[in-house]
């Protein structure tokens, strides 16, 4: 199955036939966002289903469509991805400011493949930059986002989504490397694909596309 990016991953992408016309849509289960490929979620606009439908003349009863079989789950596979957003606070360092390990490692096979990556802190971007320096790792970094451009209303979502742009990333090819609840649901709502590093509760790590307990650990 796969999960929403539109509304953080509450509901799955079922594949949807319209009968009147033969086409397939990608509809969430949850909140009903709809796309007109596969490759479409989440990286382009979705429209929501029952809009769709009228704005083509289609009654909105349930004869005029059918459910498909359900697209089967395939496991995140990191080849496929362009670029990289590594939470700097929890996934690079741990709460007494130790790096922690395989992450040198880890963000060295990622620039060995050609991944523009940003690092995002918590704190403002001076401080994060200057405690980059400091662990020798501002130069593995194409950007640093800190605590300015958080929006206050919107939360981690810009954030990544300012990432995006500065790479010029696709999100749905962007893949966030965190480690809390909360990089899961704003990467779920930016469209990246979502990795945590280190030891998520079940319930958290069985939402996410896949769980490393080191950095290092992404293409093994």
């Amino acid at each position: 199955m796969i999960a929403c990016p539109r509304c953080e991953g509450h509901g799955q992408i079922r594949e949807i036939q319209i009968l009147s016309t033969g086409k397939h849509v990608f509809v969430c289960s949850e909140c009903d966002a709809t796309w007109f490929g596969i490759d479409d979620i989440g990286k382009q606009p979705w429209r929501q289903f029952f809009t769709m439908l009228s704005e083509q003349g289609i009654p909105s009863t349930h004869n005029q469509w059918r459910l498909l079989p359900e697209i089967p789950f395939e496991p995140l596979d990191p080849t496929v991805l362009t670029a990289a957003i590594v939470d700097l606070e929890g996934t690079m360092i741990d709460g007494s400011g130790e790096v922690r390990a395989g992450v040198r490692e880890g963000l060295s096979a990622m620039r060995g493949r050609g991944w523009p990556l940003t690092c995002v802190s918590e704190q403002s971007r001076e401080v994060a930059l200057h405690l980059l320096e400091n662990l020798g790792f501002a130069a593995a970094f194409d950007h640093v986002l800190g605590a300015e451009s958080i929006d206050r209303d919107r939360g981690y979502k810009m954030l990544f989504g300012k990432a995006c742009a500065a790479m010029g990333s696709t999100p749905f090819l962007t893949l966030v490397l965190g480690d809390s609840l909360d990089d899961w649901s704003e990467a779920r709502t930016s469209g990246c694909q979502i990795v945590l590093v280190g030891n998520p509760a079940p319930e958290v790590a069985a939402r996410v596309d896949g769980v490393i307990a080191r950095l290092d650990e992404l293409f093994s």
